[in-house]
């Protein structure tokens, strides 16, 4: 079953499809996996036969070397993966002997293939091993000018996305956590990694949320530092948590001034108390959400909260602004404001309070002049 990703913004992300399924060592066509990776030769014979041009796909292009042995030209795949095949389009001035060489580092390398008797033309070379770089090593020219390539090409195996695997997570990544209505333990895994991100301020931890389309229960999503929580659905409601996505503050003891690096988007929720706490303080976005109740900005115990942001949601409820020092919210609907600190900002919100400052501090805007929309992901398909 294939699983498309597309982006809902014509951006760079619309270039790429994703595929939501595990890396799998079953048989494959290969991929080719070296075009318009990053290159390096030992030598150029001049500017019009970069090494660049072994590895754009164009065959009227090349790579020539100086007229000398050795010689070696160097892809970077990006990531260690599984190798089946490589191809050289050798032009006139062709490799007698040379070495097909692999490393996971850049600096070990091992034989994959070699010959002493090459006769140049096309080269299709069946390999095997897992490398990040792949090096052709000309020991002996077989003409009197240099090595030349007009293609060098290497295929492998890529998980379906036309990339290298990377490990221990599939074409995502390790710490892209994607969930299905049916998968087991959610509840673990959030907590898993809550426990790793509720104090990393300044830690290398790095996760991501996914949620496919359909409904959750009983769960609460504790969103720690460098994380965060997204549906894949085409709407909010296709998503939905029958339970909460929460920001606090007991880490540091009830403030929530440095909760920074967080956010969740793209969800319904219904929030067991019937309000879901979102205490956060900047870079913690709050977008395409729906909250069936209402939602609170402020740590339990009401400490301080510096700043957040809120866009193209509906709160059906009040959102509770409590000891929240500041806050802009834009292209959104909620069913009131409770109050002001030192300043909220409103633009295009359905509900919000009208323009009052300095007191109470709301500045209101009927409509957003300008913005630009943040692409989003959905699963297309099943």
């Amino acid at each position: 079953m294939t699983r498309g990703i597309v982006a809902a913004m014509a951006t760079a992300l619309a270039a790429t499809l994703l595929a939501f399924v595990p890396a799998t060592k079953a048989e494959a066509a290969p991929v080719l996996l070296s075009q318009g990776k990053p290159v390096t030769a030992s030598s150029e014979e001049n500017y019009g036969t970069p090494a660049t041009a072994a590895v754009d796909g164009n065959a009227n292009t090349r790579w020539s070397s100086a007229a000398s042995d050795p010689q070696w030209i160097r892809v970077d795949l990006g990531a260690t993966t599984r190798l089946s095949q490589v191809v050289l389009d050798w032009e006139t001035a062709y490799g007698k002997g040379y070495r097909i060489e692999l490393s996971t580092n850049g600096s070990t390398w091992s034989t994959a293939y070699q010959t002493t008797t090459g006769d140049g033309g096309t080269d299709t070379l069946n390999i095997s091993g897992e490398a990040r770089y792949v090096r052709v090593y000309g020991t002996a020219r077989g003409t009197g000018y240099g090595f030349s390539l007009w293609e060098f090409k290497v295929y492998g195996e890529s998980g379906g996305t036309g990339g290298p695997q990377l490990p221990g997570g599939g074409d995502l990544g390790p710490n892209v956590h994607v969930f299905d209505p049916s998968t087991p333990n959610i509840q673990a895994k959030l907590d898993e990694v809550f426990d790793q991100q509720e104090a990393s301020h300044f830690g290398n931890g790095r996760h991501q949320f996914l949620f496919k389309p359909g409904t959750y229960n009983n769960l609460n999503a504790e969103i720690g530092f460098y994380t965060s929580i997204s549906g894949l659905g085409l709407k909010p409601d296709d998503t939905t948590i029958n339970g909460d996505v929460t920001v606090d503050a007991g880490w540091f003891n009830g403030n929530a001034t440095q909760n920074f690096w967080r956010s969740a988007e793209n969800l319904a929720l219904n929030p067991v108390s019937g309000t879901n706490r979102w205490a956060v303080s900047q870079a913690a976005s709050f977008r395409r959400m729906h909250v069936k109740g209402g939602l609170n900005l402020a740590p339990n115990g009401y400490g301080w909260a510096s700043g957040g942001y809120i866009a193209d949601s509906k709160i059906d409820g009040q959102v509770g602004n409590y000891s929240q020092q500041q806050w802009y919210t834009r292209e959104s609907s909620i069913g009131g404001w409770s109050n002001s600190v030192w300043n909220q900002t409103f633009s295009g919100v359905e509900g919000a309070p009208a323009t009052s400052f300095p007191e109470p501090r709301y500045t209101t805007l009927q409509t957003t002049p300008i913005s630009r929309e943040k692409p989003f992901l959905y699963l297309d398909g099943n």
